[in-house]
């Protein structure tokens, strides 16, 4: 409490002190590091605007959804630019708000028509998510540009590999409907069943086409269990000579 006037001057100084040294505007800064020991993913950041002697600054980064192992993972990168607040003013309590983009660090997109269509997530390797809702699509691409996932409006999904190759892989039973299917090869297109073997069943009926149709098997069984019918087969038969009588 203060009792006297002496009294009153010491507490206003103190406090004209404390503002003095207090900032309530952001800032701009450049990031000089990101490792953080603790492993509180804090960032080392450098304020050109300040007056001071040591005018760099360990900051907490402003994430979407932060909290006990979730929300959105995405540090700034070594001299990039961000923006910067003092918690209460207080110099010793820096935040960063976010990066920002400039004359020399461009954005992943540009909005040159100005109707703003795309949402556009980007690595700095390139690796990208794109949710386009003029032309209607959902998007998904490696930086090598190699592999991409596109979902377009109207129902079609595309899986891209421009380079390697596709696998897809489960525990148990996979299912694949759809109206019609279609599976083309350059190559040689192979079925293998390991336990119960390949089954091809058709309502109205299977064929099978080609050059040259072999069927190898222990037992090859033509109409199991179904009604007796004569087999038939046409062509021309070559004299062939007797191995034994020459």
């Amino acid at each position: 409490m203060i009792t006297d006037f002496r009294s009153y001057l010491f507490a206003q100084s103190r406090i004209a002190e404390e503002e003095g040294n207090r900032v309530y505007e952001v800032v701009v800064g450049l990031v000089t590091e990101i490792k953080d020991d603790t492993k509180l993913c804090r960032i080392k950041v450098k304020i050109p605007a300040m007056p001071i002697t040591d005018n760099t600054h360990i900051c907490h980064w402003v994430s979407v959804g932060g909290a006990n192992d979730r929300g959105w993972f995405s540090l700034p990168e070594v001299n990039d630019e961000v923006l910067v607040a003092f918690e209460h003013g207080d110099l010793n309590r820096p935040i960063i708000l976010g990066a920002l983009w400039n004359g020399k660090d461009k954005a992943p997109d540009n909005n040159s028509a100005g109707d703003n269509p795309r949402r556009v997530i980007k690595s700095k390797t390139g690796h990208k998510i794109t949710f386009e809702d003029k032309e209607g699509f959902f998007q998904v691409e490696d930086g090598g540009g190699i592999g991409s996932m596109k979902i377009a409006k109207e129902g079609k999904i595309e899986l891209t590999a421009s380079q390697g190759d596709i696998a897809i892989q489960c525990k148990d039973a996979m299912q694949i409907l759809a109206g019609e299917i279609t599976i083309t090869a350059k190559g040689n297109c192979d079925l293998h069943g390991k336990s119960s073997g390949v089954d091809a069943t058709g309502t109205a009926g299977v064929k099978i086409n080609g050059n040259m149709v072999m069927l190898k098997g222990s037992t090859i069984d033509f109409n199991p269990g179904g009604v007796a019918q004569a087999a038939t087969a046409s062509g021309t038969v070559s004299d062939v000579a007797d191995p034994v009588k020459g």
